[in-house]
C-alpha cells in the first residue's frame, strides 16, 4: 500500500512540473504566413459576398416598388368629371358637374373630389371639354368674366388699339379677318416697313364719335412688340388679309 502511494505521489509531481515547465518556458508559436494564393481567394470571396449583398438590396428595392405600383393601381378614387361636351367660355353650374371613381395611377396631379363642387360653381370654363373628361385647374378660372372678349380665348387675350395709333384712319375691317401689324422709319423712307405683329385675328372693330378702336386677338410677346413700337411712336400700318384668306391687300392706316 505505501509502495503504490509513493508511486502515485511520484507520478502526480512530475506530471505537474513539467505542465510548469511548459507553460513557462514554452516556445512562441511560429507565425502564420498566407500564401497569395490565399490572400487572392479571400478577397474575391469577399468580393461576391458585397455583389450578392447589392444584388439582394436592389432586388428587394424593385420588388418594394413594383407592389407599390400594384397598389396604387387598384386604390380607387373618386374625383370630379364633366357631365357632357361643353364649349368655353361658360359659368359652371352644379348639373355641368358629376362624380366618376378611377384608377389613382391614371389620374393626373391636380384633380378635384366630390367636396370641390361648391368652389368649382360659378368658374369660368376656359377650354373646350367632353363629357366625362375629368375637371383639371386648367379648365376653369375664378376671375373671368364668361362675357368678356378675353374668355373667347385659350392662350391669348383681347388688345385694344385707338384709330389714332396709326398714319390714317382704319380700313373697312371686320371680324374674323387676320391683319399684320407693320411699322416704318419716320426718318427713312416710309416704305420700307417691318412687321412687329402678324397673322393677328380682329374681333371686332368699337366705333364712337367717327373714331375707331380696333380690337384685336394677340399673345403676351405679340403685345409686347407693339406697345414697344408704339412706345417709339412710329408709324403703324395695317396689311390685311381678308378671312377668306384671298390675296393680301396693303392698306395704310
Amino acid at each position: 500500500m505505501i509502495i503504490r502511494f509513493k508511486t502515485w505521489l511520484t507520478e502526480t509531481y512530475s506530471s505537474i512540473k513539467n505542465k510548469i515547465i511548459n507553460y513557462w518556458y514554452a516556445k512562441p508559436a511560429l507565425p502564420v504566413v498566407s500564401l497569395p494564393y490565399n490572400v487572392a481567394l479571400k478577397r474575391q470571396q469577399e468580393r461576391w459576398l458585397i455583389t450578392f449583398i447589392l444584388l439582394i438590396a436592389i432586388t428587394g428595392y424593385y420588388v418594394y416598388v413594383y407592389l407599390e405600383q400594384q397598389r396604387i393601381r387598384k386604390e380607387a378614387v373618386t374625383v370630379l368629371v364633366f357631365s357632357e361636351d361643353l364649349q368655353r367660355p361658360v359659368k359652371l353650374t352644379p348639373a355641368h358637374l358629376k362624380t366618376q371613381t378611377f384608377s389613382r395611377f391614371q389620374l393626373p396631379q391636380g384633380t378635384y373630389n366630390s367636396e370641390a363642387t361648391e368652389s368649382l360653381v360659378g368658374q369660368t370654363l376656359v377650354r373646350d371639354v367632353m363629357a366625362n373628361e375629368v375637371v383639371l385647374p386648367h379648365h376653369v378660372q375664378s376671375k373671368l368674366n364668361p362675357e368678356s372678349v378675353s374668355a373667347q380665348f385659350e392662350n391669348a387675350f383681347a388688345f385694344t388699339m385707338d384709330e389714332d395709333w396709326f398714319q390714317a384712319k382704319l380700313p373697312n375691317l371686320r371680324g374674323g379677318d387676320i391683319i399684320d401689324i407693320l411699322v416704318s422709319n419716320p426718318d427713312s423712307d416710309l416704305e420700307a416697313t417691318i412687321t412687329v405683329a402678324q397673322g393677328l385675328e380682329v374681333v371686332q372693330i368699337q366705333q364712337l364719335n367717327q373714331k375707331k378702336t380696333l380690337i384685336v386677338k394677340v399673345t403676351d410677346a405679340q403685345a409686347k412688340q407693339i406697345l414697344f413700337a408704339r412706345g417709339l411712336r412710329l408709324p403703324m400700318q395695317v396689311l390685311l388679309y381678308s378671312s377668306l384668306m384671298q390675296n393680301p391687300l396693303t392698306l395704310e392706316s
